[in-house]
């Protein structure tokens, strides 16, 4: 019997990797750093999604072009990883927690 040959992938799911990896690094960054920096990682992600929804252009390095579409689930993780980004910057902001460093600089009366 004879193998029909694949068809080549129409979508691609690499966004949603990034936009997942994201979202963990930039929980970290708001408890270790500072949650300003948490917020503006959630609008470079939310920027991500929708520059993934208008080109085929990645992001994050203008001369990629990629060979195919990115699915529309790899577009909603990206956007539902900035605005959990942004919200847990506005959460932190609000209920007046403050960063890991910020907590031990202020402890040595820095």
């Amino acid at each position: 019997m004879a193998v029909p040959p694949t068809q080549p992938e129409k979508h691609s799911h690499a966004g949603g990797v990034l936009a997942l990896f994201l979202l963990i690094f930039g929980f970290g960054l708001g408890y270790f750093l500072s949650p300003i920096l948490a917020g503006l990682l959630g609008l470079l992600v939310l920027w991500m999604g929708w520059k993934f929804l208008k080109w085929r252009v990645d992001p994050l390095d203008m001369f990629f072009w990629m060979k195919s579409k990115p699915s529309w689930a790899s577009v909603g993780l990206t956007w539902l990883s900035g605005l959990l980004l942004l919200g847990a910057a506005y959460a932190t902001y609000i209920l007046n927690h403050h960063s890991v460093i910020g907590w031990y600089l202020r402890l040595k009366g820095f």
